[in-house]
């Protein structure tokens, strides 16, 4: 029995594989084919290029057309057909005639809100894989053809950009956080919060509450961030993504007190930020508002050294000016290129009283003296003879000695700017050619704002390269015409009154005032020695009391051999007869205490002769020269300036150091 039942199994097991070997038999003994097809995306229909088809171990690409070609196909066959952006697509092989495979491409959609509110998002831009869209109206957007794995990125303007990567089903909701800087504005100084700061990025502003806090929303990559108050120095900040942010701001007004080297106080002392200046009260009080970060102030006052104060983060400085009385001597053009004159210079600053040098930067001929950064100097040609090769290290090593340095600039006659540009020139109104001097030369017309400009653009260099002063001279309207000219022909781009001439002086010294102090300096003026006794212009635009406003210090030029129509002018012609030159003493004596009438003192500094009497053939010797001094100093003021266009100076006359 028992045999009996293990012989019906085995029997049974046998026919179980005889029935899967005839199966099997049957399949392989169906003939193989060739499977043709095309594969089409069904979004498009068009042939879907780079396709691939896998049989098994084999895989075709389909070609150009998306047709395909399989050898040895059989019936029952499975076949499977990839392709980047779509959804697989599989398919048995049957019999019929060329097979069509549909690929659907693979689509992205979702819609984007704002996080803070639920608002529909428009404008933000969805990008993946090289493909772009924007989301519309109502937030939505679509990508078609983008692989599971594919990073995601969406941006916003004011948004949190967000990435996140595809997983293959649809994205659905997504929501964007707006942009948040929460801003902190304090005091610099006394670090309590700042409330009402007003902080904005251009389109919305928001102001700080009592703990000096803000918020900003919605702020694009990149944009400026604007902090002010009024009273604070105002302050920027870029929004790089940042969420917070701590602002320090400055108090913009500096206050403080300008004494002398006695602790007394300095009234009418200069205090400038560079575009503010202020003066000091009786009690050298200044107040100045709207001052910026990392301001220098300048500090002026006549008969004292100038002085540089770094701000930093003080509302309050106190400053001591050093008394100064400058003595000087001169080098002209020509005289500063001279080593032997130079030479000569340094040695009376190291063995006498004099303690400055007035030297020419741009000369009688209108040349600069050394190698200009102003443009206008190439332009017109202006560059002819390089007398001072390194102006910063020549400065410099004057400074070291002790010596005060001014910079000579001849100002209207200009004969290379009038000549290359005959627009900015005075005009001969008879022929309509520029206007020519006794000297040949052209002048430029002070009525013009270009030609201030050159001339304040020449001194602010000066400045910087380290002068301490500028002093303008020929800061007129021009005299004394060639053959063929006369006053009587000269014209102007405005009317040529009293009125019109004081105020293009008046105008130019003013702006000019103001850039050299906003560079450290200081400003002063040569004048005709007549202008202190006229009450009129003389018809060239110098006025007394006008020029002393303007201008740090006033330089009559007091040279008595100029005198020759003497000096009581409106009682007669005291010293007259071109014999003023006999006079020194008396003609600076006389002088002098009719301009201490009209400006006081403080701003007086004369000009005096140190060069021989040509229309008397007097010889100036040391004593006419202790006699001249002697006048300013009866007049109580105790700075001077001698001039004597050979730059020899060696007559005497000079105290001992």
């Amino acid at each position: 029995m028992f045999r009996s039942q293990r012989g019906t199994i085995i029997v049974a097991a046998s026919a179980v594989v005889a029935v899967i070997a005839v199966a099997a038999a049957a399949f392989f003994l169906v003939p193989t084919r060739s499977l043709s097809g095309q594969v089409i995306d069904a979004a498009t229909g068009k042939p879907l290029v780079g396709a691939v088809i896998k049989a098994g171990d084999r895989e075709i690409t389909v070609g150009p057309d998306g047709s395909f070609t399989i050898q040895g196909m059989r019936f029952g066959s499975r076949i499977a057909v990839e392709a980047k952006g779509h959804q697989p697509v599989s398919s048995f092989v049957a019999l019929g005639d060329q097979l069509q495979l549909t690929m659907d491409p693979r689509t992205v959609e979702g819609v984007f809100v704002d996080a803070s509110n639920g608002k529909p998002i428009k404008g933000a831009l969805v990008a993946a894989d090289g493909q772009t869209a924007k989301t519309d109206d109502q937030g939505r957007f679509e990508l078609v053809g983008i692989d599971p794995g594919t990073q995601i990125e969406a941006r916003a303007e004011g948004f949190v950009s967000l990435t996140w990567k595809y997983d293959g089903q649809r994205a659905g909701q997504q929501t964007l956080k707006p942009n948040v800087l929460a801003i902190t504005v304090v005091n610099k100084l006394t670090k309590q919060p700042l409330e009402g700061v007003e902080i904005s990025d251009g389109l919305n502003s928001v102001r700080t509450d009592k703990q000096g806090e803000a918020r900003l929303e919605y702020l694009p990559d990149g944009a400026g961030v604007t902090v002010k108050m009024e009273g604070f120095s105002p302050y920027q900040l870029n929004f790089t993504g940042q969420d917070k942010a701590e602002i320090l701001l400055r108090p913009d007004t500096v206050t403080g007190v300008v004494k002398d080297t006695k602790g007394q106080p300095l009234a009418n002392a200069m205090v400038s930020d560079g575009p503010t200046t202020v003066t000091t009260d009786e009690k050298g009080n200044f107040k100045i508002s709207g001052v910026p970060d990392n301001a220098t102030l300048v500090v002026n006052a006549p008969g004292y050294g100038h002085q540089k104060v770094q701000v930093g983060d003080q509302s309050n400085v106190d400053i001591t000016l050093k008394p100064l009385v400058v003595r000087g001597t001169y080098l002209t053009f020509y005289g500063v290129g001279d080593q032997g004159l130079t030479d000569h210079m340094l040695q009376l600053a190291d063995t006498t009283e004099i303690n400055a040098v007035v030297i020419d930067v741009k000369g009688d001929r209108g040349w600069i003296a050394y190698k200009s950064n102003v443009p206008m100097v190439q332009q017109i040609d202006a560059q002819k003879e390089i007398m001072i090769k390194d102006p910063k290290a020549f400065l410099a090593d004057l400074k070291k000695r002790g010596i005060y340095t001014i910079a000579r600039i001849v100002t209207f006659k200009d004969n290379p700017l009038a000549t290359a540009r005959p627009d900015l020139a005075v005009t001969n109104s008879a022929t309509g050619e520029p206007w020519v001097d006794q000297e040949g030369l052209r002048w430029a017309d002070p009525t013009r704002p270009e030609v201030w400009d050159y001339d304040i653009a020449l001194a602010t260099e000066a400045i910087d390269n380290g002068f301490d002063e500028v002093q303008f001279d020929y800061v007129r309207f021009p005299t004394d015409a060639s053959a063929g000219n006369s006053l009587d022909t000269i014209t102007f781009s405005q009317p040529n009154t009293m009125a019109n001439r004081v105020a293009a002086i008046n105008g130019f010294l003013e702006k000019a005032k103001q850039a050299i102090h906003a560079h450290g300096g200081v400003i002063s003026a040569d004048i005709f020695g007549y202008v202190v006794w006229r009450s009129d212009d003389m018809g060239i635009g110098q006025h007394l009391e006008d020029v002393a406003q303007h201008v740090d210090y006033v330089s009559p030029m007091l040279y008595p051999n100029l005198f020759w129509d003497g000096i009581a002018i409106e009682g007669g012609a005291k010293y007259g007869n071109q014999r003023a030159g006999l006079y020194p003493y008396e003609i600076v004596n006389e002088s002098m205490k009719v301009a201490i009438q009209r400006i006081g003192t403080e701003k007086l500094r004369p000009w005096l002769e140190y060069y021989d009497d040509y229309l008397t053939g007097k010889s100036y010797t040391a004593n006419d020269i202790q006699l001249q001094k002697k006048a300013t100093y009866d007049n109580g003021v105790q700075g001077w300036l001698f001039w004597d266009p050979s730059n020899r100076f060696g007559k005497g006359g000079f105290d001992p150091k």
